[in-house]
């Protein structure tokens, strides 16, 4: 059963709306101010209990994605989310001149080919949470949370997610949630950024550490030069 629990629905609309045309009119109510669209967190959790009425499984703080009814809700929601106004390709800068805040110290495990992807409800892209069932989170939505709230960390997503060949996590050799620092992507943003080994890539298997996905916030900053170039991936101590 892939479960997913209400805190993880509403930080995978962190920064994305939901425009209600064409949603199925129990799911259009949870657009509190009937602007159409529904966005923020208050009208996130209200569409979290609207597609959770669809629900079998006894519990108001998660849904069984498995379960067909919910299924359809959640595609219907994820064909019909976009990035929020004001939020996009501009909100994150595309390099930055600015230096890190400290060295990126630990053990180099690889230099890997990058490639970017992003949350969409595709095959290819694989939809809006991470192998576990997490909302997924993108760097570009760190950066911009960072560079908008530098003294708030509480206003930051936790981490960006990125995929690694599955086989590292069968074999023993990553975990879940296991911590990376890359320097090209922390030079290229002018910070340090916590990424997470949280997904994995059909495309990648058996590749090692010689390839990494990068979650970024749309098809377009996924096709950033440096994050499709070559990244060191370093576990810090």
């Amino acid at each position: 059963m892939a479960r997913i629990t209400e805190s993880a629905f509403v930080s995978s609309l962190h920064h994305q709306e939901v425009d209600v045309r064409g949603l199925d009119r129990s799911l259009q109510a949870a657009d509190l101010d009937r602007d159409g669209v529904i966005g923020g967190a208050s009208e996130a959790r209200a569409l979290f209990h609207a597609v959770d009425d669809f629900d079998t499984n006894g519990s108001r703080g998660s849904v069984n994605s498995s379960a067909a009814p919910v299924a359809r809700a959640l595609a219907q929601v994820e064909a019909h989310t976009r990035p929020a106004r004001g939020v996009g390709s501009s909100s994150a800068p595309t390099g930055s001149t600015g230096p890190t805040t400290g060295p990126t110290t630990g053990r180099t495990v690889g230099t890997a080919r990058g490639t970017g992807y992003f949350p969409d409800h595709s095959a290819m892209e694989g939809g809006f949470f991470d192998k576990h069932g997490k909302a997924l989170h993108t760097v570009n939505d760190y950066v911009a949370a960072r560079q908008q709230h530098p003294h708030d960390p509480s206003r930051w997503p936790p981490y960006v997610s990125i995929a690694l060949d599955k086989r590292l996590y069968h074999n023993g050799t990553i975990k879940y949630g296991d911590t990376f620092r890359i320097p090209e992507l922390e030079r290229k943003f002018g910070m340090p950024i916590e990424f997470r080994a949280v997904d994995t890539g059909g495309a990648f298997t058996g590749k090692g550490f010689s390839r990494v996905d990068i979650c970024t916030s749309s098809r377009t900053n996924s096709l950033d030069p440096t994050i499709n170039g070559r990244l060191t991936l370093i576990k810090p101590p």
